[in-house]
C-alpha cells in the first residue's frame, strides 16, 4: 500500500500531526511549519491565486509519499460592490453561485525516487478507460526544481471518507452495508472488463489522450530497485505483445530462471514447480479467459465512501493504482471478504485468505456474503473462493516481485507445498527445503 489514506476527508488533525512528527524526525525532512509555507507559494502559483486564499493541512501521510492537504478559499463578494449586484441580478436567473472552496492534495515523496513519473502515468492510464473516480493529476514535478524543493504531484482531492481509516464502515447500518457490497462487485467486474496484454502500464502513458491506446510493458525482470539488475545484460523489459495467460506465467517463470543463473545461483525446484503449477491452472480452466486490468490492493483502506441516504453508499474514490497491470483474470477477483469476515479475527491474519472461506459470525455478515453470492458473477465466485486461484495469486506476486529474500523463498516453497497438498495426483515436487531463515538446504 502506498499511502492510501491521503485523499480521505475526515482524518483527525492530531493523529496526523503525531505521525507526520514522528516521520519527520526519523527521517530527518523538513517541519511541516516551515514546508507548509511554500507548499501554498507552490499551489498558489500553479492555480494563479493569491497565498492568503490557500490553506495547508497536514494529512497523514505514509511509507513512500509526505501529504499536504490545501484548499482555495475564494473571497465572498461584498455586498453593495458592482460584482455583488451583477450575481445577485443573475441569480434572479438561477444562472450564477458563490464561489465553492476547491481542495488538493500534494505528494511528495520522502526520497527522490524514478517512480513519480510512472505513477502519474499509471494514473492516466487507468482514468482514461474507467468510469471510477480516480485521483486526477493537476500537474508534477519529477525534479526539486521548485519552490518546495522536493518531487511532487497535485492531485484533485477526492470527497468522500476512507473506508479503513475513519469510523465511517463500522457507523454503515445493514442496508447501506448492501449497498457497499453491490458497489464493490460492479466496481470489481467494471476494472476486470479492461483487457490487454499482460504485463505493468508503461510510463510511456504520461501523456496518454482519452483516445490514445494504452501501453503496456512486461513485468521487470529484475524489479527496477535491485541494486544488482547490472550484471544481467538482457533489458528488464519492453513493449508487451499480446499473449496468452499461460505463455506469460511460463516466461515469466524462464525469464526469472534466466535472471537467477546470471548471478550465479538459481531456485531451479521454484519455477519448475511454478511453471508446473501454471500447466495445472490451464488444465483445470482457471486460465481461460483474457488477461485483465487489476488493481493489485483493492482493500477498504484503498476506497473512499460517502452515504448518499439511509439505504445508499456510493463509493467516491478508488486509490492507491501503483500495483495496477494487466494479469490472468485470477488477479482480478479477490473475495471483499472483509464485508463480512467475523470481527474477532486476528488483525495479523485480517488480509489471508482463507478467510473468504469462513463461516460469517453474524446474521448481518452472513446476509452480506449472501448478497455477494446472489450478485456475484460464476466466473467471479469462482475465483474469489477456489483454493487453485488463491495460491495462484500468492504465485503471481513471487513472479512479479522475484525472489530476493528470505520471505519470498518459504513464501515460493509454501504454495508449492499447498498445492501439492491439494492436488497431489499432479506431481508437482519442490526438491529443496528452505530453513527457518530462508536458506537453502538440499534435501
Amino acid at each position: 500500500m502506498r499511502d492510501s489514506v491521503v485523499q480521505s476527508g475526515a482524518i483527525p488533525v492530531q493523529d496526523s500531526d503525531a505521525i507526520s512528527e514522528t516521520s519527520t524526525t526519523r527521517l530527518e525532512h523538513e517541519p511541516f511549519e516551515t514546508l507548509r509555507h511554500r507548499a501554498v507559494e507552490l499551489v498558489a502559483k500553479i492555480l494563479g491565486r493569491h497565498p492568503s486564499r490557500i490553506e495547508a493541512q497536514r494529512l497523514k501521510g505514509g511509507t513512500f509519499n509526505r501529504v499536504i492537504s490545501l484548499t482555495y478559499v475564494p473571497l465572498r463578494r461584498k455586498k453593495f460592490t458592482s460584482q455583488w449586484v451583477k450575481a445577485q441580478f443573475c441569480g434572479l436567473f438561477g444562472r450564477t453561485k458563490e464561489p465553492k472552496p476547491q481542495s488538493y492534495v500534494l505528494r511528495m515523496p520522502w526520497h527522490e525516487n524514478d517512480e513519480l513519473k510512472r505513477d502519474v502515468a499509471v494514473l492516466n492510464a487507468v482514468g482514461s478507460r474507467l468510469a471510477l473516480p480516480v485521483p486526477e493529476v493537476i500537474t508534477f514535478d519529477a525534479s526539486d526544481d521548485n519552490v518546495v524543493r522536493r518531487q511532487f504531484m497535485l492531485q484533485k482531492r477526492l470527497r468522500g471518507d476512507n473506508l479503513a481509516h475513519t469510523p465511517m464502515l463500522e457507523n454503515l447500518n445493514t442496508a447501506q452495508r448492501k449497498s457497499l457490497a453491490k458497489a464493490v462487485i460492479e466496481m470489481v467486474t467494471h476494472i476486470a472488463s479492461v483487457t490487454g496484454p499482460p504485463g505493468n502500464l508503461s510510463v510511456d502513458n504520461l501523456n496518454l489522450g482519452k483516445r490514445g491506446k494504452v501501453q503496456v510493458e512486461k513485468l521487470c525482470v529484475p524489479r527496477r530497485d535491485q541494486e544488482d539488475r547490472d550484471i544481467f545484460d538482457h533489458p528488464c523489459t519492453w513493449p508487451a505483445q499480446e499473449q496468452k495467460p499461460l505463455d506469460h506465467l511460463l516466461e515469466q517463470c524462464e525469464r526469472w530462471r534466466e535472471f537467477q543463473n546470471a548471478e550465479g545461483f538459481c531456485t531451479e525446484a521454484v519455477w519448475s514447480g511454478f511453471a508446473a503449477i501454471s500447466k495445472a491452472l490451464e488444465k483445470r480452466g482457471f486460465l481461460d479467459g483474457p488477461n485483465v486490468l487489476s488493481h493489485g490492493d483493492l482493500k477498504p483502506y484503498n476506497l473512499l465512501a460517502e452515504t448518499r441516504s439511509e439505504t445508499e453508499v456510493e463509493i467516491t474514490g478508488v486509490l492507491d493504482w501503483d500495483s495496477a497491470a494487466i494479469a490472468p483474470e485470477f488477479m482480478a477477483y479477490r473475495a471483499p471478504f472483509w464485508l463480512w469476515t467475523p470481527e474477532d479475527v486476528n488483525s495479523v491474519h485480517e488480509d489471508d485468505e482463507e478467510n473468504a472461506n469462513i463461516e460469517p459470525d453474524n446474521a448481518e455478515h452472513r446476509e452480506l456474503k449472501d448478497l455477494f453470492l446472489a450478485h456475484a458473477s460464476e466466473k467471479f465466485k469462482l475465483f474469489a473462493f477456489a483454493p487453485e486461484a488463491m495460491l495462484a495469486r500468492r504465485m503471481y506476486f513471487i513472479l512479479k516481485e522475484g525472489i530476493f529474500g528470505p520471505w519470498n523463498m518459504m513464501e515460493a516453497n509454501k504454495v508449492i507445498e499447498e498445492w501439492n497438498e491439494l492436488h497431489p495426483e499432479d506431481g508437482v515436487v519442490i526438491d529443496v527445503d528452505f530453513s527457518d531463515d530462508g536458506s537453502v538446504e538440499s534435501e
